[in-house]
């Protein structure tokens, strides 16, 4: 089978593994809070231990990392994480389907987590996390939604990712994810990363209240994108779905 520039797969996701967050990595910490908040209708709980450098967006069992690192022009999203609750499971499954991975530990601003970073020539892939510390959130985390965003976001719903060779990416991603949910969607082109973030919603009212004309869609598969300028650069989507 051909491959064609603009061609997209959708990669299902197997019960081993499931979509923990996304990094957000901007310049300003209080600017993205005002963004986040004011524009998004996204609240951003701060980090006690680095009130200034570090914050979340939660959703159910899902977030959004925020962090500051100088020189994000002007923001950007440069990983993204998918969590996994049986190191055993995890280490046998990898050397099962023969990808090369580095098992070590993360030290974040509130704790710690197992951290395994996968290999496969080009292809962007995810890092898969596990919370280690303190123990009392480890045993559950990423939280269920709490506080509900006024655009209605309940879940981090889909990562769009655009790769050089679809063929490889899919054979990857495939031996990886196996065949249950469908929630990495891939692209082929030259911006090699992460291209769009899609998050969960009830119904549309809310979001299209809130952005009006910068909102486009909804698109073939049921997205409706809110126009990049409105939010730095970043591409966000929102498709509609009831709580399983």
């Amino acid at each position: 089978m051909a491959v064609h520039k603009n061609k997209s797969e959708t990669f299902p996701l197997s019960g081993l593994l499931h979509l923990d967050h996304v990094s957000l990595a901007v310049s300003s910490f209080p600017d993205a809070i005002k963004v986040l908040d004011q524009q998004l209708g996204l609240h951003v709980t701060v980090t006690p231990e680095n009130p200034y450098r570090h914050g979340r967006v939660f959703f159910d069992r899902s977030y959004v990392e925020i962090t500051v690192q100088p020189g994000s022009d002007p923001w950007s999203v440069p990983l993204f994480f998918m969590g996994f609750k049986n190191p055993d499971l995890l280490r046998s499954h990898l050397e099962d389907i023969n990808l090369d991975f580095r098992w070590g530990q993360y030290v974040g601003a509130d704790g710690t987590w197992d951290d395994v970073e996968i290999v496969a020539g080009e292809v962007p892939l995810p890092i898969l996390v596990r919370r280690t510390s303190p123990s009392k959130k480890a045993i559950d985390w990423p939280p269920a939604l709490t506080q509900q965003h006024r655009c209605g976001a309940y879940k981090l719903a889909a990562i769009h990712l655009t790769v050089r060779d679809l063929d490889v990416a899919r054979e990857v991603y495939t031996r990886l994810l196996g065949s249950e949910q469908k929630l990495i969607v891939l692209n082929e082109g030259d911006n090699v990363g992460i291209s769009g973030l899609v998050f969960s919603v009830k119904s549309h009212e809310k979001i299209y209240d809130m952005f009006g004309n910068d909102l486009c869609g909804p698109d073939k598969d049921g997205i409706s994108w809110v126009t990049p300028k409105k939010i730095k650069g970043v591409r966000i989507g929102f498709f509609r779905q009831q709580p399983s």
